[in-house]
C-alpha cells in the first residue's frame, strides 16, 4: 500500500516502507534504523484518529465553527476584565522571591533595580551549572537596563507595575538580545533584533529581561543528555525531571533565580513543569496574549503565560501580557457560594500517586471552610478531547517543522523529531475531525460550566520522576491537554507534597474569559495555605 492508497491507517497497514515513503514527499529522510518504529507510532495515531472519528458524531462542523474562527489566536478577550478595577496591585512585604515582593521593595526605595539583579546573576553563577536553567543569559544588557530603570525612578518615571523587576523568558519566545533557538542543535530561525509581542509588553511596563531559559526541544520533546546542551533538572532533586516543556521557567523560578518567567502552553507545558516543581503556572484563555513572536509548534493552542511563585504574582505578569489594567487579585471572601467540581478519575490511570488526590482533597477542605460548595464530577467528554488534542497538536507541529526536519533531520533531537514525524502522517480527515471535536467538545463544556464556576483536577498524577526513568510513560498522568483543546483558562498551583517531599500541583480550570475569577480562586487558597511558600534546600529570597 502506498501512502496515497491509506484511508483509515489501521495498525495492520502502515509498514516502514509506507513511512518511506510517506516522508520522502516532504523531503524528510529519517534512518533506517528509526522507521519501524515510526511506523508502529504512526499505527497507533491514525488508529486513534480513526477511533475518534467512529464513535464522536459531530456532525458536519454546521453547529460550530471548525477552532479557531478565523484562523486567529484572537479568539478570545478575558470577559470579566471590564469588571476588574485598576487598584494597586498589593504587594507581599518583605518577599523578595516574588514578583510583587521586588515591585513593592523598588517602589519603598528598599533596594535598587541594579542590586537585584547584580544578586541573581551571582545565584544563577552559583547554582545554574547544577540546574540547567539558563540557555542565554544577557548579563550586560540586564545590568544596564537596571541602570536606566533606577536612573528612570530617581526622575519620578516608573514606565508600569514591573518597572525594575528582573524576569527571564523561555526560549520558544523571540527577544532582540539574540537568537531564539527552541533548546534545539538545528540552526536558530531567529537570531534576534526583535522582541515578541508578549516581551515588548514586559519591558513597556518595566520588566528586564535577565535571559532566555531552557525547554524541552522546541517545546515537543523531552530532555536528551546526549544532545550537547543544558539539561534542565529539578531543584528539588538535580536527578529528577522538572517538567515541560517551559522546565527552566519553573525550575529557576522554584530555585530563586529569578522571581518570575514567561513561557508557553500547547498541552501543559506550563502547568506540569509548575506542579513538579512547587510553583503556580498560569495557562490563559486562548487568544488573550498574543502569540506573535513565538516560534510555532501547534498554532491553534499554542498559548502564552506566566510562571511565578502565587497566583498574585501570576495576575500581575498576565494582565500586563495581556494589556489589562492592574487589579487586585480578590479577598479571600469572594469565593463564598463558589460552585466547584472535583474530577479525581484521571487517578485511576496506572502509575497515579494516591498522594496526588489527597493534594485536591486537602485543597477542597480549606476552599470549603472559606465557603465554596464542593463536590465531585466528570469533566465531560475527556478522553475524547484529549485525543482530540493530541491529533491536533501532532498534525500541526509537524507542519511547523516539516522544512526543519527536512534541511536538519539529524539536529533534531531523536525523540523530538520521532514524534514530529509520527504526528504528521495524519490525513487532513483526521485533523478536520479532531477540530471539529474541539468546537463540540468546547460548547459542551461551556454549557458544564453554566453550572460550575471552577473545576478541580491534579495537575500530573506523580511527583517529579527520575531523568533515567520512562518519561514518555507519564503522559497518561498529565491532566492539562483538555484546556488546550478547549481553549479554557487553568492553573497549577502547589499541593502539600507528596511522601518524598516532592511537590504536587493542584490544577483549577474555568470558563473562557473568567481569567481574573480563577486566579482569585486561587490567590484565596494560597492566602489559606503556605504549600507554595515551601522551597528546595539552596532556594532563598534575594536580600
Amino acid at each position: 500500500m502506498s501512502p496515497s492508497d491509506a484511508t483509515t491507517g489501521a495498525a495492520a497497514d502502515i509498514s516502514a516502507a509506507w513511512v518511506r515513503e510517506y516522508l520522502a514527499r516532504d523531503g524528510i529522510h529519517p534512518h533506517d534504523a528509526e522507521l519501524d518504529a515510526l511506523a508502529a507510532a504512526v499505527s497507533a495515531g491514525r488508529a486513534e484518529a480513526d477511533r475518534l472519528r467512529r464513535t464522536t458524531d459531530v456532525g458536519d462542523g454546521t453547529e460550530g465553527a471548525v477552532w479557531p474562527a478565523g484562523g486567529s489566536n484572537e479568539i478570545a478577550r478575558p470577559s470579566d476584565a471590564a469588571a476588574a478595577t485598576p487598584i494597586p496591585i498589593p504587594a507581599p512585604a518583605d518577599d523578595l522571591a516574588t514578583v510583587l515582593g521586588c515591585a513593592a521593595a523598588l517602589t519603598a526605595g528598599q533596594v535598587s533595580s541594579v542590586e537585584l539583579v547584580t544578586e541573581l546573576q551571582r545565584r544563577a553563577d552559583d547554582a545554574d551549572p547544577k540546574l540547567g536553567v539558563y540557555l542565554a543569559r544577557f548579563d550586560d544588557q540586564a545590568l544596564k537596563a537596571a541602570r536606566a530603570a533606577d536612573a528612570e525612578r530617581a526622575a519620578g518615571t516608573v514606565r508600569g507595575p514591573l518597572h525594575g523587576v528582573p524576569l527571564t523568558v523561555k526560549d520558544l519566545i523571540l527577544t532582540r538580545e539574540g537568537p531564539t533557538t527552541g533548546h534545539s542543535a538545528a540552526p536558530p530561525r531567529h537570531l534576534g533584533g526583535r522582541d515578541a509581542a508578549s516581551v515588548a509588553r514586559l519591558r513597556a511596563a518595566g520588566a528586564i529581561v535577565l535571559g532566555k531559559v531552557s525547554l524541552a526541544e522546541f517545546g515537543f520533546g523531552v530532555p536528551d543528555a546526549d544532545a550537547g546542551l543544558p539539561l534542565p533538572r529539578n531543584p528539588w532533586d538535580t536527578d529528577r525531571w522538572p517538567g515541560g516543556s517551559s522546565s527552566g521557567s519553573a525550575a529557576g523560578v522554584a530555585a530563586g533565580l529569578f522571581p518570575g518567567s514567561i513561557g508557553t502552553d500547547t498541552g501543559g507545558s506550563i502547568r506540569i513543569p509548575a506542579a513538579l516543581c512547587g510553583v503556580t503556572g498560569f495557562k490563559p484563555t486562548y487568544g488573550a496574549v498574543s502569540t506573535d513572536g513565538v516560534l510555532p509548534g501547534a498554532p491553534t493552542v499554542d498559548t502564552v503565560g506566566p510562571i511565578a511563585s502565587d497566583a498574585a504574582d501570576c495576575l500581575a505578569l498576565y494582565q500586563v501580557l495581556a494589556g489589562l489594567p492592574a487589579s487586585a487579585p480578590g479577598a479571600p471572601a469572594t469565593v463564598r457560594g463558589l460552585r466547584i467540581a472535583v474530577d479525581l478519575s484521571g487517578l485511576d490511570r496506572p502509575g497515579a500517586d494516591p498522594a496526588a488526590g489527597n493534594a485536591i482533597e486537602a485543597a477542597m477542605r480549606e476552599l470549603t471552610d472559606a465557603g465554596a460548595v464542593v463536590h465531585a464530577c466528570a469533566i465531560p467528554h475527556l478522553d475524547v478531547l484529549e485525543a482530540a488534542c493530541r491529533i491536533v497538536q501532532g498534525t500541526e507541529t509537524y507542519g511547523s517543522h516539516r522544512d526543519g526536519l527536512a534541511a536538519h533531520w539529524p539536529a533534531y533531537g531523536s525523540i523530538t523529531r520521532f514524534f514530529m514525524a509520527a504526528g504528521g502522517a495524519h490525513d487532513a480527515r483526521d485533523y478536520l475531525h479532531a477540530q471539529r471535536v474541539r468546537a463540540w467538545g468546547r460548547a459542551r463544556l461551556a454549557d458544564f460550566f453554566a453550572d460550575h464556576d471552577i473545576v478541580a483536577t491534579p495537575t500530573v498524577g506523580t511527583g517529579a520522576p527520575s531523568l533515567d526513568g520512562e518519561l514518555l510513560g507519564l503522559l497518561p498522568l498529565f491532566y492539562t491537554s483538555v484546556w488546550n483543546a478547549t481553549g479554557f483558562p487553568a492553573v497549577s498551583l502547589p499541593g502539600p507534597p507528596d511522601a518524598r517531599g516532592l511537590p504536587l500541583g493542584i490544577q483549577l480550570a474555568a470558563a473562557p474569559g473568567a481569567d481574573h475569577r480563577l486566579l482569585t480562586v486561587a490567590h484565596a487558597l494560597q492566602t489559606r495555605t503556605d504549600w507554595h511558600r515551601r522551597r528546595p534546600a539552596g532556594a532563598t529570597a534575594v536580600s
